[in-house]
């Protein structure tokens, strides 16, 4: 999870919260780094989903995905991409990767 600024942190947690009472694991990088420094350090551990959670997203409740198979994924309610990782996890599917 990578909040944009500290104004939506509160917001950040929230989804970090609702992603852990689901059973997944899910961190928050509350460093004082730039985004693109963040979104950089999340490629670099290879997390497999990076959230990242500007004032538009923390408005609307949504997050923006960014998958590690297929790169940016645009903007999702949250709900509905909580849905996706639960159909990911129940029918085991590998994400597909981006074409080159």
């Amino acid at each position: 999870m990578v909040p944009i600024s500290d104004k939506v942190i509160d917001y950040a947690r929230e989804v970090v919260a609702r992603l852990k009472e689901q059973g997944f694991r899910a961190t928050l990088d509350e460093h004082s780094d730039k985004l693109g420094a963040k979104v950089r350090r999340a490629e670099v551990e290879k997390v497999p989903y990076c959230l990242v959670i500007g004032g538009k997203e923390a408005e609307a409740r949504t997050v923006s995905v960014r998958s590690r198979a297929r790169g940016d994924e645009g903007v999702m309610p949250f709900e509905a991409y909580l849905e996706k990782l639960r159909t990911e996890v129940q029918t085991r599917a590998l994400p597909d990767k981006k074409q080159a």
